[in-house]
């Protein structure tokens, strides 16, 4: 729509609120704290932020956003709430068995609906995507003031490569859903 002043005014409220490396999903009525019961909503942040930079060239915004983004990637890597982490083979892995966090986030009552608790192909996808843009976003304005000690493209190259490896199911000729759920791979 071009409302660029607003959509930079949107990005930099989102993270004011990063809690933990993750942005909320939600904010209920009446409450000025957010819900963070997901995994991909911060992941989608990065996506946003580089269609935000290439349409409008608005790198202060970017630099604004980098120090936010940098404490995203480092609580990622060691770990943020709900079982949201990078794992051993570079893939981000996330479960709470309380909580659906993916998209697919349909809940009863107490029963989860669709957990996809594991390495979610769209998270990983994400996941992937973030990290190659912060390598490139770092290597080009430099790293934020007390940046974590983040070895971006090591990271992103692990990634790509633990992907490619895992995700593709060949019996199919598709994406597993799920690696490494509570059943195993998820070709459903």
């Amino acid at each position: 729509t071009g409302r660029w002043r607003e959509a930079g005014y949107i990005l930099r409220t989102f993270a004011h609120y990063v809690r933990d490396g993750l942005i909320p999903n939600m904010f209920p009525d009446g409450s000025n704290e957010g819900l963070y019961h997901t995994c991909d909503a911060t992941m989608w942040f990065f996506h946003a932020i580089d269609r935000f930079v290439e349409i409008t060239g608005d790198v202060d915004t970017l630099r604004v956003l980098l120090p936010h983004l940098d404490d995203v990637v480092g609580f990622h890597v060691k770990g943020t709430r709900f079982g949201i982490r990078m794992d051993a083979d570079g893939l981000l892995t996330q479960g709470d068995p309380n909580l659906p966090l993916t998209w697919m986030d349909a809940k009863v009552d107490d029963w989860v609906v669709t957990p996809r608790r594991g390495k979610a192909v769209e998270i990983n996808a994400l996941w992937f995507n973030a990290l190659r843009l912060m390598s490139k976003w770092v290597n080009e304005l430099g790293a934020p003031d007390g940046a974590a000690s983040l070895d971006l493209e090591n990271h992103a190259v692990a990634a790509e490569r633990s992907f490619n490896d895992r995700f593709w199911y060949g019996q199919g000729g598709y994406l597993y859903d799920v690696v490494d759920g509570e059943r195993g791979d998820d070709a459903a």
